[in-house]
């Protein structure tokens, strides 16, 4: 019987990506977008880790590309292309009063904080795990683990959903349910599939 519900934030809840961040950013700066996620994604990694502030990245970015003004802007790029998926919002909502539900992100620390301000407060009854307080990152099995024993589940009683792939895979190893969102009415499709809904 499935008992938690685990949902990725964002691409699933919130529509946004590093990419649409990296796209954005390259425009702005002048920056070609293949040389600057080569750059930027393991410093992402490390960010959302918690291993890395944004004032080091924008350092790091500076000295690799000879920019000068160390403006990446990391919170204000979130903060104008992030917007909250209002169906999948409401979906998630109403499962919440049927099951515990969890957001599962990995996401900076600084981009966590306008998150919640913005978008994870419009969520009820959920709790939230994120990669730069457990200092994991999905798709590592412990980040998974850890959701499971926190919430006290087995990894039958539980359905993951994620856009990426990698991070789907990483849930189903450690044998969760899992679900790769692509849309909404496909997610809808799929939950009923397992008699979530």
């Amino acid at each position: 019987m499935i008992k938690l519900l685990i949902f990725d934030i964002g691409d699933v809840i919130v529509r946004f990506s590093e990419y649409d961040y990296m796209h954005y950013i390259a425009k702005k700066r002048k920056l070609s977008y293949r040389k600057l996620s080569r750059a930027l994604m393991p410093l992402i990694a490390q960010m959302e880790l918690g291993h890395l502030t944004v004032k080091n990245m924008e350092e790091i970015i500076d000295l690799k590309f000879g920019l000068h003004d160390s403006t990446m802007e990391w919170n204000e790029g979130y903060k104008k292309l992030a917007r909250l998926n209002e169906p999948v919002r409401n979906l998630v909502a109403r499962l919440s009063k049927k099951y515990m539900v969890v957001l599962l992100t990995n996401v900076s620390e600084s981009r966590y904080d306008i998150m919640s301000r913005s978008f994870i407060r419009r969520i009820p009854n959920k709790r939230v795990f994120t990669s730069c307080h457990l200092n994991l990152r999905k798709p590592d099995a412990r980040i998974y683990k850890r959701v499971l024993t926190d919430m006290k589940v087995k990894p039958s009683e539980a359905v993951f959903v994620d856009n990426m792939l990698v991070n789907v895979k990483g849930a189903r190893r450690v044998g969760i349910k899992s679900i790769q969102f692509r849309n909404y009415p496909q997610l809808v499709s799929d939950l009923k599939k397992i008699k979530v809904l």
